[in-house]
């Protein structure tokens, strides 16, 4: 194989490519926490974007689904499995989600 510039810019592409569709896995992560956390945040009066209504989860959840599902490499499942990202089962166990 021939590691030239041509390979060099191909695989700072994909490394890119893959770093800006893991900020939007981070994203629906953090989306599903707040929901998750909304009756904690509410009594201990934590700042959460749901509650303030500076997020809508359904319409947010849906245009990240939407776009990580068009722009997902494969090579992510063997990183970070999509479900964990969308099924909000990362930070907690999925038993305690009713909706997962």
């Amino acid at each position: 194989m021939k590691f030239d510039e041509t390979y060099w810019k191909e695989v700072v592409d994909v490394v890119a490519e893959l770093l800006h569709i893991n900020a939007s896995e981070k994203d629906m992560i953090m989306l599903n926490d707040y929901y998750h956390d909304q009756h904690i945040d509410l009594l201990s009066e934590k700042y959460n974007p749901i509650l303030a209504g500076v997020w809508f989860f359904s319409q947010k959840r849906e245009e990240l689904v939407e776009y990580i599902e068009n722009s997902r490499r494969p090579e992510m499942d063997i990183i970070f499995p999509l479900k964990y990202a969308i099924h909000r089962s990362f930070w907690w166990k999925p038993s305690r989600c009713s909706s997962c």
